[in-house]
C-alpha cells in the first residue's frame, strides 16, 4: 500500500514546485484532459524537450515534482544539483534535473521546471509526479466526471455548487508548492488530513494521532501490512474498517483506514494528522478555491 510522499526540501532553493509562475497559457480557462490509473490516480501527459509524451500523476501530497531517474536520463536532462529528500518511509538522496521546455497536454508550456529524480518512486505506469501547485497555484477544478482539469487563469470560476471544507494550506518554503489540508471527522473524531491525490488509500493516520487516540489496538478486525514510502523503505501499518468519514456533511461509510504503527517516527504530526487519499477523493469532483480552501461535490462515483 503506497502512502505519503510529501517531500521536505531542506533548503532546495529552486523553483521545483509546480508549473504556474512561468507558464504560458492558451486562454483564460485551460481545459487539461486527464486519464485515471486503476486505483484512481489522476494522470496528465506532457512532452519534455520535445520528446514524449510522458505520463505524470498529479500528486497534491507532494510539494515538489519528480521523475524516475531512468526517464530523466532517457530524455537527456541535465542534473544540476543533489539533495536529500525526506518523507514517509525514510530519506532518499536525489538528483535535481532541469527541464527547459515542458508542454502539458498540448495546452500550456512551462519553462525551466526542476524535477527531483527518484530511484524508488513507488509508482507504476507513469514516469513521475507533478506537485500540488498544478492545482493550487490557480483556482482550479478536478472533474472526474468530465475527465479533465480546469485551470482558471483570468476567468472567474463559479464554485457555488461545491461544499467548501474547513481548510488550510501548508508550505515548507517559498520554493515549493503549497499543499491543502482539510479538517474533517473520522468516527466522530476531529482530524486534519492532507489532501493527497497521490495516495492510493481512503485515509492514512500517522503514528502520533494513532498513539494519542489509542487506535492501534482499538479495532478487533485488522490486517497487518506494510506501507512503502519515497525511499523504498517499508513501515508497519494496520488496515481497519472505520464506520464513517464525514467530509463537511458528506458521509462515506465503512472506509478503509491505514493506521501507522506508533513505533514509526511521525515526521509531519505538527502539520496534520494523516492523509486523505484518492480512493475517498475520487468520489467527489474537487475545486481548489484559492484562499477559501478545498471544495467537494459528489460525482458518479459517490456511494
Amino acid at each position: 500500500m503506497i502512502n505519503k510522499r510529501m517531500l521536505m526540501t531542506g533548503g532546495l532553493g529552486l523553483a521545483v514546485a509546480g508549473v504556474m509562475p512561468r507558464a504560458a497559457f492558451a486562454g483564460s480557462i485551460i481545459h487539461v484532459p486527464v486519464t485515471f490509473m486503476p486505483k484512481g490516480g489522476v494522470v496528465v501527459s506532457a512532452t519534455i524537450e520535445g520528446k514524449g509524451p510522458y505520463h505524470f500523476m498529479i500528486d497534491t501530497g507532494a510539494s515538489v515534482s519528480g521523475i524516475h531517474d531512468q526517464t530523466a536520463r532517457d530524455i537527456g536532462l541535465a542534473g544540476i544539483t543533489q539533495k536529500k529528500m525526506s518523507g514517509y518511509g525514510g530519506d532518499e538522496d536525489t538528483v535535481v534535473y532541469m527541464a527547459h521546455k515542458v508542454v502539458f497536454a498540448e495546452r500550456f508550456r512551462q519553462a525551466n521546471l526542476a524535477l527531483t529524480g527518484h530511484k524508488h518512486l513507488p509508482l507504476t505506469g507513469v514516469d513521475g509526479m507533478i506537485a500540488a501547485g498544478f492545482l493550487t497555484a490557480l483556482p482550479s477544478e478536478l472533474d472526474f466526471d468530465a475527465a479533465e482539469i480546469r485551470l482558471y487563469n483570468q476567468a472567474k470560476p463559479d464554485f457555488s455548487a461545491y461544499t467548501i471544507l474547513k481548510s488550510y494550506r501548508t508550505m515548507l518554503n517559498s520554493a515549493v508548492s503549497s499543499n491543502m489540508v482539510v479538517k474533517v471527522k473520522i468516527d466522530g473524531m476531529p482530524v486534519s488530513l492532507l489532501v493527497d491525490t497521490g495516495a492510493t488509500s481512503d485515509v492514512t493516520l500517522f503514528s502520533g494521532y494513532v498513539s494519542r487516540h489509542k487506535l492501534w489496538n482499538k479495532y478487533p478486525d485488522t490486517f497487518e501490512s506494510k506501507a512503502r514510502g519515497i525511499s523504498g523503505e517499508k513501515v508497519d501499518v494496520r488496515l481497519v474498517i472505520i464506520p464513517e468519514l464525514n467530509l463537511g456533511g458528506h458521509v462515506l461509510k465503512n472506509i478503509e483506514v491505514s493506521l501507522t504503527s506508533p513505533e514509526v517516527k511521525d515526521e509531519f504530526g505538527s502539520l496534520y494528522d494523516g492523509i486523505l487519499g484518492i480512493r475517498a477523493l475520487r468520489r467527489f469532483n474537487l475545486c481548489f478555491a484559492a484562499e477559501k480552501g478545498l471544495g467537494i461535490k459528489p460525482n458518479r462515483n459517490f456511494i
